[in-house]
């Protein structure tokens, strides 16, 4: 349980992926962090994820994202990842 509590909005900031304001896109936290702005388009302001599709998904296994916290997306009923298709 206390895995899943990192994730949630009762604590720090620390998921490990977010989505850049202004351009939509996903970036790795720490690579944002290091930056200091998106890679995609040199915004500086990002946002939690609510959710992502099935091509956000495989690149956030491809980069190690924690599977606890892509768990937290999965629709168990359904099989379907991110809610958004």
């Amino acid at each position: 349980m206390a895995k899943i509590e990192k994730y949630s909005d009762k604590g720090p900031f620390e998921d490990p992926v977010v989505r850049c304001y202004e351009c939509k896109k996903i970036a790795l936290l720490q690579q944002i962090t290091k930056d200091g702005f998106c890679l995609h388009c040199g915004a500086r302001k990002v946002q939690k994820m609510r959710t992502f599709n099935e091509e956000e998904w495989s690149q956030m296994k491809k980069w190690g994202v924690d599977p606890v916290f892509l768990d937290l997306f999965a629709d168990r009923d359904s099989g379907k990842k991110g809610g958004e298709f």
